[in-house]
C-alpha cells in the first residue's frame, strides 16, 4: 500500500510538471514580406519625392507563456532586413536649354536586431486556432546604406554614390535605436505550426547626409520608410 502511495505521488508530480511545461512555448521563425510605402510628396514645387516599397526577410526565435485560456505571451529575438526605394525629381526652366530633368533614385537599406513582445488572443482551441497579436517591438539598427544613382537629361552621364549610414554623427545619434509599434493576426496549425502576418507601425526616417557646426552649411537630408512593413511569417514550435 505505501508503495502504490508512493507511485501515485510520483506520477501526480510528474502530470503536474507537465501540466506546467505545457504552458511555455519555444519555437524558430522565419519571414518575409515588404517594407517602406508607397507614396508621392512634393517638398517645393520643382521637386517631388516618389516613395517605393522593398523586399524585407528575417529569422529568429520566440519564446511564449500562456498565462490565461485564451491569452499568451510572446517574446521573438530577431534578426531582419529591410529597404525601400525612393526617387526624386528636379523639374527646372535653364536659361538657353529649356526644361531640365534631374532625378536621383535612392535604394535605402537597413538591417536590424529587433524583440517583438505581444500579447495574443487565440479564443478558439481547437486543431486550427487562429489568433490576434498586439505588441511593441524594441529594434536597434546595426548598419544602413543609401545608394544613389543620378541622371539629368542635360547629360547622357550616369553618377553612382554610395553612403553609408553613420549613427555617430551627431543628427543621427539617436535614429539606430527605434521602438515601433505592431499588429497582427495568425492562425495554429496543429501542434508545431503557425501562420502570422503583422505590420509594423514607423514613421519616416530622417537621416543627416553630412554635419557641421557652420549653421550656414547646409546639407542635404536622406529619408526612407524602409522601417515599416508587413512581415509574414512561419513559426515552428519545438514545444
Amino acid at each position: 500500500m505505501k508503495q502504490l502511495l508512493i507511485v501515485f505521488v510520483i506520477l501526480m508530480g510528474v502530470e503536474h510538471c507537465y501540466a506546467q511545461k505545457s504552458q511555455w512555448t519555444f519555437g524558430q521563425k522565419a519571414g518575409i514580406g515588404s517594407s517602406g510605402r508607397n507614396k508621392v510628396s512634393y517638398p517645393d514645387s520643382e521637386v517631388n519625392d516618389t516613395y517605393k516599397t522593398g523586399t524585407s526577410y528575417g529569422f529568429g526565435i520566440r519564446g511564449g507563456y500562456c498565462f490565461l485560456k485564451y491569452f499568451t505571451a510572446t517574446v521573438d529575438v530577431e534578426w531582419q532586413q529591410v529597404r525601400d526605394e525612393r526617387v526624386r525629381t528636379a523639374t527646372f526652366n535653364s536659361p538657353g536649354t529649356g526644361q531640365v530633368v534631374n532625378t536621383v533614385r535612392f535604394e535605402n537599406v537597413f538591417q536590424r536586431v529587433q524583440v517583438p513582445v505581444a500579447i495574443q488572443f487565440s479564443p478558439f482551441t481547437k486543431t486550427i486556432k487562429p489568433y490576434v497579436k498586439v505588441g511593441i517591438m524594441p529594434n536597434r539598427l546595426l548598419n544602413g546604406s543609401f545608394d544613389n544613382e543620378f541622371r539629368s537629361s542635360e547629360s547622357a552621364t550616369v553618377d553612382f554614390d554610395k553612403a553609408d549610414a553613420d549613427f555617430d554623427m551627431e543628427p543621427n545619434t539617436s535614429l539606430d535605436r527605434q521602438l515601433n509599434f505592431f499588429a497582427g493576426i495568425g492562425v495554429g496549425i496543429g501542434k508545431h505550426l503557425s501562420v502570422e502576418c503583422v505590420h509594423h507601425f514607423a514613421g519616416r526616417l530622417k537621416y543627416a547626409s553630412a554635419y557641421s557646426l557652420n549653421t550656414f552649411v547646409l546639407y542635404p537630408d536622406y529619408y526612407s520608410y524602409a522601417l515599416r512593413g508587413t512581415q509574414f511569417s512561419l513559426v515552428y514550435h519545438i514545444w
